[in-house]
């Protein structure tokens, strides 16, 4: 199982408080999806240059190892039977980080809502990563204690782009043993659109976007029949609606936008918004456009060995 990137779930690490949230739900991850679970530390890049920079490094060293000695500890008290792996390396966050979790199964970071210095995975930081991997990634908020309230999110703008998305919330869900909510919530531009369409057309909009999404959905039931599903058409500002929902969620998962080619993806204003406040973890799916690449990689890969 350790030669299989696909058995793999990836947590960065930094030692921080928010770190151990992220450890704690990746641990759950691991089990889940029997899979190894790696812990990635990114030592800083830099140092002064001094004749004493190799006793800065290996004071680097030192407490790199150290951060990854206590999240292996943490991670086999959680679960003594998960297969840990540890690994260090130098260079900047982001691209260190997203270069440790290639084609990997998830990527898991934990977000420190109270402190700009207390965890490297704050503010940019988690938004470059979330933006930019080519696999799943989920960010845990630092207070997430594991509690399970039975209910998995998804938030959708589209049945055009909605497929993949809602693959994965369904599997979500099942695995958990939790119902699904399917959240689309719109809003006209102008504020004053708003008035006329809600007393020239009320309902209409929302009876509209039941109809788009309702053959999508009984697709998926198909699937997963075991999931209950429930979809919420909601007429508010879609980061209220989808902060709204994460309160009361396991987990809420949303779609990284894409205009074009797939390297220019993005989160946009509601995803970045909804990734730094949302009370529960929230799981970035990379878009259609990624996801085949990189089943098209793991084919060629696995067609030369």
């Amino acid at each position: 199982m350790g030669g299989n990137d696909q058995a793999l779930v990836v947590v960065g690490t930094d030692g921080s408080a928010a770190a151990d949230a992220a450890i704690r739900y990746a641990t759950r991850e691991a089990r889940r999806r029997a899979a190894v679970l790696r812990l990635a530390h990114v030592c800083p890049d830099y140092a002064p240059t001094t004749p004493m920079l190799p006793l800065i490094r290996d004071d680097f060293e030192q407490v790199a190892d150290r951060i990854l000695r206590q999240g292996t500890a943490l991670a086999h008290t959680l679960d003594p039977d998960v297969r840990v792996d540890a690994v260090s390396r130098t260079g900047p966050t982001v691209p260190t980080l997203l270069e440790l979790a290639a084609g990997t199964a998830l990527l898991v970071i934990g977000r420190d809502h109270h402190s700009r210095w207390g965890s490297v995975f704050t503010g940019s930081a988690t938004t470059g990563v979330a933006g930019r991997a080519r696999c799943p990634v989920v960010s845990v908020p630092q207070e997430w204690e594991g509690s399970e309230r039975g209910r998995v999110a998804v938030g959708v703008r589209s049945a055009a782009d909605a497929g993949d998305l809602l693959e994965a919330g369904f599997r979500a869900a099942e695995s958990r043993e939790a119902r699904l909510v399917v959240v689309r919530a719109w809003q006209l531009p102008g504020a004053y659109d708003d008035v006329v369409e809600a007393h020239s057309h009320p309902g209409a909009r929302d009876r509209e976007i039941e109809e788009e999404l309702d053959p999508l959905l009984e697709q998926h039931r198909a699937r997963h029949p075991s999931v209950p599903v429930e979809l919420s058409v909601v007429h508010q500002q879609p980061a209220h609606a989808l902060l709204r929902v994460a309160a009361g969620s396991d987990l809420l998962l949303l779609l990284r936008s894409t205009h074009g080619l797939p390297l220019w993806s993005h989160l946009g204003g509601t995803g970045r918004t909804v990734l730094h406040q949302a009370r529960c973890p929230v799981e970035v799916v990379p878009p259609h456009e990624v996801l085949v690449q990189v089943r098209v990689g793991e084919r060629a890969a696995a067609s030369t060995l």
